[in-house]
């Protein structure tokens, strides 16, 4: 994704204020049903009248993308060329119903493209032979607790036996890609960070290594302040827990490097385990607009993840055309503005995903 041909064209298309290419980097989101009620996610976090207000797209009713429009999506992805890396995620994934034909026809199409699925598990072991075979580069478990009880806090939907299923279904995963002969997908436990699971650390290291996956990573909160309301307030890791957090990652950091295990914390320690940039966009530009999209089942096209403005619609137009239309360049040049002009009404890029990105494109582009 940030190799020199890529950073290359990404400094001419800056340059010549116009796009060439595709994306480089896609999110699919082929429905928005999901089969868990994280208390921390923003469907269940804010509250309906905020969501009116800021983010009226988690309203919408549940909705799953026709798969004619991904094919057209897919052939006119080929047709710009550029694309480096695939997300596939949700909702949940896995509930949509032509999500085995969705990866197959995606990996046939785009031999060379990373292709990562995010799911909450739930239903993996059920999918675990085909998820196996089909092409996978990495499959992203959102597991978030080291135990049933704590999962069930989290995400009050679940029974007794969904957090031990789900630790079924990564075993089920990495025993197919046993039986299969092959490294493929890598399995990369997720887990955001919240004051219930902080001291939780030792037993989803020890579960996810014997389940067999790659990797833990904690994410940091999100958490999705609207107006003088922070939705995730509750969840927000103590001093003390935070501390303790980073003393036992570091702890196990040996261990877990021995048995060829990943363990760590993808977010900046100084903000004390919640995703709050402050100032970040005074100091670079957002990139999104060149190197992103996402796909929204309803058939939107965003510039981000974390954006309400709307490029355009492919029910109403195919992807190239929105892609270079006079929206989507004006809000690309709006976000190489924000430094000077700050973030977009419509964008809350204080808590960015895309922040990582942003920063290795923008290191990049800098040297000669």
């Amino acid at each position: 994704m940030f190799s020199r041909e890529s950073i290359r064209y990404l400094r001419q298309a800056i340059k010549d204020r116009r796009v060439t290419r595709g994306p480089l980097d896609i999110q699919i989101l082929p429905t928005t049903r999901c089969n868990a009620a994280c208390t921390f996610c923003p469907d269940q976090a804010v509250p309906e009248e905020i969501k009116a207000e800021f983010d009226p797209r988690w309203l919408a009713l549940p909705e799953e993308i026709p798969l004619g429009l991904l094919d057209r999506l897919a052939d006119e992805l080929c047709r710009l060329g550029g694309l480096r890396r695939i997300h596939i995620t949700g909702g949940e994934p896995l509930l949509y119903r032509h999500i085995i034909p969705l990866i197959f026809t995606t990996r046939r199409d785009f031999p060379e493209v990373e292709i990562t699925l995010v799911t909450n598990g739930i239903l993996l072991k059920n999918f675990a032979h085909p998820l196996a075979r089909i092409g996978l580069d990495r499959l992203s478990v959102s597991l978030n607790a080291g135990t049933s009880e704590t999962y069930q806090k989290l995400n009050p939907a679940a029974s007794k036996t969904t957090f031990p299923e789900i630790i079924k279904g990564i075993r089920a995963v990495a025993d197919q890609k046993r039986d299969a002969g092959t490294d493929k997908p890598y399995i990369s436990v997720t887990s955001v960070l919240t004051r219930e699971n902080t001291d939780e650390l030792d037993k989803m290291f020890r579960l996810c290594l014997d389940a067999g996956a790659g990797g833990l990573t904690f994410i940091p909160l999100m958490e999705f302040r609207r107006g003088d309301l922070n939705c995730n307030q509750d969840h927000i890791p103590d001093t003390h827990g935070f501390e303790r957090f980073l003393s036992e990652i570091e702890r196990l950091a040996p261990e877990a490097s021995k048995a060829g295990f990943y363990i760590g914390y993808s977010g900046d320690p100084a903000f004390r385990g919640v995703l709050r940039h402050h100032d970040i966009y005074s100091r670079i530009p957002c990139y999104a607009g060149y190197t992103f999209a996402m796909i929204w089942p309803n058939g939107d096209v965003r510039p981000c993840c974390n954006c309400e403005y709307v490029l355009g619609n492919l029910k109403e137009s195919g992807f190239s055309t929105i892609w270079r239309s006079e929206r989507a360049q004006a809000m690309r040049q709006r976000m190489l503005s924000i430094i000077e002009q700050g973030p977009p009404a419509l964008c809350d890029c204080a808590e960015c995903g895309y922040l990582y990105e942003n920063n290795n494109f923008h290191e990049n582009l800098q040297k000669t």
